[in-house]
């Protein structure tokens, strides 16, 4: 009752602030999907605030469909998603998953792909659209306060992730590398300043706090990455500029350094299960392989590595470990069903071995294998189709030497995004494409990257300083 009261009045305040200004609506929109665990807190309902933020992203849509100024365009993409929406029906009527569940499970892309198309579309003044990017790059700062409070409040686990979720721990690698790749862009392009640097710092205390260890491994391959594509980008012919040289020998100290101090704050990590353990890399290497790939003990595989080779073993022939019935061409193309995926971790786990799909205790399933099951071969090279479609076109953005400081942060960024997004679908989990405030801010900056007036228009206007 008292989730539904607030869930009024706040509609209520929400209405009043968007009648005032039309682009007003975007303000609103991530504000609800950075404070979804906030306020499930305070008693709002997950599925009420997923209807919220679903409402938000079609209202945003067709204010910019209707919206006079802003002229009509080819979408990019727009052919894809239309196939992959075709498919997903067909996947799903062979399925016999035609119901809410199979929708919920889809609409994660459908939302994604709308407020990319929206923000492409709508001529935002200039202005107007730096002051939505600061305010959701406040809205990623602020999570570091709100690991603060986290941490003196129940200490550190893997729940409550900032002010964004109440669960999926996994968010507590995600996104602190997302926002952390914005503020390393930052710093190289918008000035040297040292406040960049203070919320890498907390961005890794935000992981700390949420227990995970997967953030200094990620990280250092994205940071690696990173600043070899920066090399790439000033190397003129076989001549390596002087800035490079410069900070060449500090990035594998930096890259080194993140890594070992994770690994001594991190229990699990280090042989004597303490925060500042010792660093034995003999411990870590037999702990990885154990947690990832295999149990020698057991002699069984393990983890995602080993999980994922298990379950893509056993997909295309069935009756094993993992996936103990029959599979036929039809679930190898089109899969088992999404709506299996929908819920609580145990009801989903429930929903798969209801029809013959377990998860032995070790095994972790990865963003790859749950879109394998859920939506078979062809749901995969779809779902790569679109990203790797929108990476490659914001890469291409990125190269241009005529984007000013601001867009190189913004472009950057958002390409180098792309690398996380495979990072973590191949290896680690779901999380960038079926948590909405990853999925829904990657599309907004997408949509910011392909606008076709981005040069002529938001690149020529005096640009903001800093990002916050």
């Amino acid at each position: 009752m008292a989730g539904s009261i607030i869930a009024v009045i706040v509609g209520l305040v929400t209405l009043a602030f968007i009648v005032t200004r039309k682009s007003n609506m975007v303000y609103v929109l991530f504000l609800v999907v950075f404070m979804q665990g906030l306020l499930e807190i305070m008693g709002v309902s997950m599925s009420l605030l997923k209807a919220i933020i679903e409402v938000l992203v079609w209202c945003y849509f067709l204010m910019v469909l209707f919206d006079r100024n802003s002229p009509p365009q080819h979408i990019p993409g727009v052919f894809i998603l239309l196939g992959f929406v075709i498919f997903y029906l067909i996947a799903i009527l062979l399925a016999g998953s035609l119901n809410f569940d199979s929708y919920s499970y889809f609409r994660h892309h459908l939302n994604a792909f709308i407020i990319f198309a929206a923000t492409f579309l709508y001529s935002f003044p200039p202005r107007r659209l730096f002051s939505i990017n600061r305010f959701i790059f406040f809205l990623m700062v602020l999570q570091i306060a709100a690991s603060v409070v986290k941490l003196y409040v129940g200490g550190r686990s893997e729940e409550y992730v900032g002010t964004m979720v109440i669960t999926t721990g996994t968010l507590h690698t995600i996104f602190p590398i997302f926002a952390i790749i914005f503020m390393v862009y930052a710093w190289i392009y918008l000035g040297r300043e040292k406040h960049y640097l203070l919320y890498i710092v907390g961005f890794l205390f935000m992981g700390w706090v949420g227990d995970k260890r997967g953030i200094y491994f990620y990280l250092v391959i994205v940071l690696a990455l990173l600043f070899w594509r920066r090399f790439r980008t000033q190397q003129k012919g076989r001549f390596i500029p002087v800035s490079v040289l410069r900070w060449a020998p500090l990035i594998p100290v930096i890259i080194a350094g993140i890594f070992y101090l994770g690994v001594r704050l991190t229990p699990t990590l280090n042989p004597e299960k303490k925060i500042w353990g010792s660093y034995d890399a003999q411990f870590l290497t037999t702990y990885l392989y154990y947690y990832n790939v295999m149990d020698v003990k057991k002699d069984d595989y393990r983890g995602r590595f080993g999980g994922t080779y298990i379950l893509v073993r056993e997909f295309f022939r069935g009756d094993g470990v993992m996936i103990q019935r029959k599979v036929s061409t039809k679930t190898v193309l089109t899969g088992f069903g999404p709506d299996r995926h929908i819920g609580l971790i145990p009801e989903r786990i429930r929903k798969l071995e209801s029809i013959g799909i377990y998860r032995p205790p070790g095994f972790l399933y990865t963003g790859f294998t749950q879109s394998l099951l859920a939506t078979g071969f062809i749901g995969v090279i779809f779902l790569l189709w679109i990203f790797l479609f929108y990476i490659r076109k914001v890469s291409k953005v990125s190269r241009m030497h005529d984007l000013n400081p601001y867009w190189k942060t913004i472009v950057n960024s958002t390409s180098m995004l792309g690398v996380l997004f495979l990072l973590d679908y191949f290896t680690y989990s779901s999380t960038f494409y079926s948590n909405n405030t990853i999925y829904l801010t990657f599309f907004f900056f997408v949509g910011q990257a392909l606008k076709p007036d981005l040069l002529s228009k938001y690149n020529t206007e005096e640009y903001p300083s800093k990002l916050i």
